[in-house]
C-alpha cells in the first residue's frame, strides 16, 4: 500500500507540470482566437512579407524583421528567413553580401553590417 502511494506521488509530480503546460497552451490559443482579430494576424503577416531595409541600418532591419516574425507567429525555416532577409536588403549592400559565404542568419547580418560600415 505504501509503495502504491509513493508511486502515485511520483507520477503526479511528473505529470502535473506537463498537464499544466498543456492547459496553459490550450488557454492561450483559445484566448488568442477569441480576442485577436483575423485581420490583425493578416496585417502582421503582410507586414513581414512587405518589409524592406529602406533607410534603416542592417542591424535595425534585422531586429525589426525578427520582432515582426515573432509577433506574426510565423514559423519558417532558416533558409527561408535568410533568403527573405537577403533579398530585401538595399541593392548596394545586397550585391556585395551575395559574394560572401554564409551558413546562418547571424553570418548574413554580420556580413551586412561589415559591408554597410565600408
Amino acid at each position: 500500500m505504501r509503495r502504491e502511494q509513493e508511486s502515485y506521488r511520483e507520477r503526479r509530480y511528473v505529470e502535473e507540470p506537463r498537464n499544466r503546460y498543456e492547459e496553459e497552451h490550450h488557454r492561450e490559443r483559445e484566448l488568442r482566437s477569441r480576442f485577436v482579430q483575423a485581420s490583425y494576424a493578416r496585417d502582421l503577416y503582410n507586414r513581414v512579407q512587405c518589409m524592406y531595409q529602406q533607410s534603416k541600418s542592417v542591424e535595425d532591419y534585422h531586429m525589426d524583421m525578427e520582432v515582426a516574425l515573432i509577433r506574426a507567429n510565423v514559423l519558417e525555416s532558416n533558409e527561408t528567413t535568410m533568403a527573405h532577409f537577403l533579398h530585401e536588403l538595399n541593392i548596394d549592400i545586397l550585391d556585395i553580401v551575395k559574394l560572401y559565404h554564409y551558413a546562418s542568419l547571424n553570418d548574413l547580418v554580420h556580413h551586412g553590417i561589415k559591408v554597410e560600415a565600408q
